[in-house]
C-alpha cells in the first residue's frame, strides 16, 4: 500500500504515515533556527539586517499588508520588545525586510484598465463558482520557484492523478516544458495526463492570480478575472490567457467601473450562493466603499450572501484560505489558537460570525475547529502562520500541509472524521510556509461541469 494515501478509517495508519512524512528535516531553517538568531542578534538592528540579507527568500513572499500595519501589530504584540528594539529600530528592520522581499511598503490602489478596452463582460447570470468539495476534472499549477519544493510538487501531481484529475501545468516556454518533461518522467509522473499551458508568469501562487472557474447546468464554463498585484503583471494576465486558449467568456473585474482588487486565496464559496472573503478586501480597495465591493464580487460570482470575517492580525496575506475552509455545503472548518496566542480572539469571532450567518441555502453551518500551531517569526519580523486548512481537495483525495508537530495528528484526525471516504495525503509544508502559503495557494481546481 502506498503510505501517502491514507484511509481515515484506520487511525493507526494515519498516525504512522503522518509521523513518517512530517518528522524528517526538510530544510535548514525554521522556528529553532530563527529563535537562535533572535537571541544572538537581540538589541542590534544592524546585525539583524545583515543576517536577513544572508537569507534570500526561496520563493516570492506573499506579504500583502502595508509596512505600517505590520509594524503597529508587532509593536502591540510585544515583538519589538522581544527583539530588544525600540519602535524606530523595529520599523527600520521591517523596511529592510520589505526591501529584501521586493514587497512595496504600501499597497497602491489598483490601476483600472480604461473603459474602452474590451476585456470581458460584466456578469454571467446562471453561472456559479464551485465549492471546493465538488468533483473536479483538473488542477491548474505551475512549477515551484525553488528546487527545494520539487519533491513536494511531484507528490502533489501524483496525488492529483490518483484523484482522477488532469493537470494543466503553466510553463514560460518550450525549453521549460522539455526540461520539466524529463524531470517529471524520471520521477514517475504520468506525462500523458498533463496539458501544458505556455504563458509568462511571475510567481507560483496560482491560487491567487489564476482563473476563477464558473459553470452552469448546461455544462458550459467561463472565467472570472479580478485585479491582481500591480507588480506581477504576467500573473495578472493568466486568467484571460487561459480563457482565450479555450474560447470561453471572461467576467471582468478589472475595468474602471467594476474593478476589484483581490486574490483567489481570499475567495471561498459554498456553491449555493454564499461567498466568503476577509475584510482585507476592503482595505485593498481604498477608493471604493465596502457595499460597492460586495456588490461587484457578488455579481461576478452570482453570490447572494457575503460572509466577511476579519483576518488574523499576524497573517501577512489576509486570505481566508489560511484560517478557514468550506468542506461541505453546510460545513466549515475554522482554525483555533490557544488562548495565549495573539489571534485567539479573532478566530473565535470568526466562528461566532458563521454561527450567526446561514449558508447560501439559508441553513445553519456545522462549525468544526482545527488547531493552529503557534506563530513563529522568520527574518526577525515576518510572522509565519502555520495552518492545516490550506489544503487541496481532489475528488477522493485531500492534500494537507503538515509540520512535524504534535498538532499534526490531532488536525488530521479531526479532518478524517469529517471526510469519510477521502484519502488524506499529508505533505510537509515547513519549506513553503515561510513564504506565507501552502498547498492550496499553489493550485487552482478546474470544475467538472
Amino acid at each position: 500500500m502506498n503510505p501517502n494515501l491514507l484511509r481515515p478509517a484506520s487511525l493507526r495508519l494515519l498516525l504512522l504515515a503522518t509521523l513518517a512524512l512530517t518528522t524528517l528535516p526538510v530544510f535548514a531553517e525554521g522556528p529553532a533556527y530563527w529563535k537562535a538568531r533572535d537571541a544572538e542578534c537581540r538589541g542590534n538592528v544592524e546585525r539583524m539586517i545583515a543576517e536577513l540579507q544572508r537569507h534570500p527568500p526561496a520563493a516570492p513572499v506573499r506579504l500583502a499588508v502595508p509596512l505600517e500595519h505590520l509594524a503597529t501589530t508587532l509593536e502591540a504584540n510585544g515583538r519589538f520588545r522581544e527583539l530588544g528594539l525600540n519602535a524606530h529600530d523595529g520599523r527600520r528592520l521591517l523596511r529592510a525586510l520589505y526591501q529584501h522581499f521586493g514587497v512595496p511598503e504600501t499597497r497602491p490602489a489598483p490601476a483600472a484598465i480604461a473603459n474602452t478596452e474590451k476585456r470581458g463582460i460584466a456578469s454571467l447570470p446562471g453561472y456559479r463558482p464551485r465549492g471546493e468539495f465538488e468533483p473536479i476534472d483538473a488542477v491548474l499549477m505551475t512549477w515551484p520557484d525553488t528546487s527545494a519544493l520539487n519533491d513536494e510538487f511531484i507528490t502533489m501531481m501524483k496525488t492529483i492523478h490518483a484523484g482522477q484529475a488532469w493537470i494543466y501545468l503553466i510553463v514560460n516556454n518550450g525549453f521549460e516544458q522539455r526540461r520539466l518533461s524529463r524531470t517529471l518522467g524520471e520521477n514517475g509522473v504520468d506525462l500523458s495526463r498533463i496539458s501544458w499551458i505556455t504563458a509568462r508568469r511571475n510567481s507560483m501562487w496560482v491560487r491567487d492570480y489564476g482563473p476563477l472557474f464558473l459553470y452552469n447546468r448546461a455544462g458550459s464554463w467561463a472565467v472570472a478575472d479580478f485585479h491582481y498585484f500591480r507588480n506581477r503583471p504576467a500573473d495578472d494576465r493568466i486568467p484571460t490567457r487561459f480563457a482565450s486558449l479555450f474560447g470561453v467568456p471572461v467576467v471582468d473585474r478589472q475595468r474602471r467601473e467594476n474593478i476589484v482588487y483581490t486574490e483567489g486565496g481570499n475567495l471561498m464559496t459554498d456553491g449555493l450562493g454564499a461567498i466568503v472573503y476577509s475584510s482585507r478586501t476592503y482595505t485593498g480597495n481604498p477608493r471604493t466603499d465596502a457595499g460597492t465591493i460586495d456588490a461587484r464580487i457578488g455579481s461576478a460570482l452570482q453570490a447572494t450572501r457575503a460572509i466577511v470575517p476579519d483576518p488574523p492580525s499576524l497573517d501577512g496575506t489576509g486570505h481566508v484560505d489560511m484560517f478557514l475552509k468550506i468542506i461541505k455545503p453546510d460545513t466549515v472548518v475554522i482554525g483555533r489558537y490557544r488562548e495565549d496566542q495573539p489571534d485567539y480572539t479573532v478566530l473565535e469571532e470568526t466562528a461566532s460570525l458563521f454561527a450567526s450567518t446561514p449558508n447560501g441555502a439559508g441553513q445553519p453551518w456545522n462549525i468544526i475547529r482545527v488547531p493552529m500551531p503557534d506563530v513563529y517569526y522568520a527574518y526577525f519580523g515576518l510572522p509565519v502562520v502555520r495552518t492545516y486548512i490550506n489544503g487541496l481537495m481532489v475528488n477522493n483525495q485531500f492534500i494537507v500541509p503538515t509540520y512535524g508537530l504534535p498538532e499534526d495528528a490531532e488536525a488530521l484526525n479531526i479532518l478524517a472524521a469529517q471526510l469519510p471516504g477521502k484519502s488524506l495525503v499529508p505533505i510537509n509544508a515547513n519549506e513553503i510556509i515561510e513564504s506565507l502559503g501552502a498547498w492550496h495557494c499553489v493550485t487552482m481546481e478546474f470544475p467538472r461541469p
